[in-house]
């Protein structure tokens, strides 16, 4: 009997379908273009690491770059108490100053899958959950902080980080972003792991 291999018959990297949509929906939102793994040139490489996706600085101050349905906070609007704080997600990118001189060098958008990457959420993954790889939670936050220490201070980035339960939230809250994620084509092959897992 044949055995899918564990990363699927693909030569390129490993990347999930949730966070390729991310990338498609955030470019397509903000009318730019993300390179990540499936555009040309393919995923950016910085230093030892393949980030996810890669905007350039340019982006943000041309006239073609819009803002997306999460620019501004709806609490407001609702019947919260006053006090209660704000549980919008508003989007980073519509909040970045384009003339910022963080971004100069460019923004790495990383998409954390919750079960692989740690999470510092409350209700998601706790500090000692033992996660699919084999190390806690905590473990598997510190080297995604590790990694994003070193995209920033070393190699001067702005990083965009977007928790995979953070992507959850906006598909409940926004029908747009529904509606947006379930046009997009799934080129990603299926593995045993995203399949039982989630996405990495």
């Amino acid at each position: 009997m044949a055995v899918v291999p564990t990363n699927g018959y693909d030569r390129q990297s490993r990347q999930s379908t949730k966070a390729l949509k991310t990338l498609k929906y955030l470019a397509e939102s903000h009318g730019i273009e993300i390179q990540h793994r499936n555009s040309n040139g393919g995923e950016k490489a910085i230093g030892a690491y393949l980030v996810d996706g890669f905007i350039t600085a340019e982006q943000l101050k041309s006239p073609t770059f819009k803002k997306c349905a999460r620019s501004q906070c709806y609490c407001k609007k609702s019947k919260k108490r006053k006090h209660e704080p704000c549980r919008c997600s508003l989007c980073e990118l519509c909040q970045i100053d384009p003339n910022d001189a963080r971004i100069a060098n460019g923004i790495v958008v990383e998409i954390n899958g919750c079960a692989w990457h740690g999470c510092d959420k409350p209700g998601c993954f706790v500090n000692d959950v033992l996660c699919p790889n084999g190390k806690t939670s905590d473990e598997n936050w510190s080297r995604t902080m590790k990694r994003r220490e070193d995209l920033v201070e070393v190699h001067g980035l702005f990083v965009y980080s977007i928790q995979e339960c953070v992507v959850d939230g906006w598909l409940q809250r926004f029908p747009e972003i529904r509606a947006a994620f379930g046009d997009f084509f799934d080129d990603v092959p299926s593995t045993l792991a995203t399949e039982c897992l989630g996405d990495a």
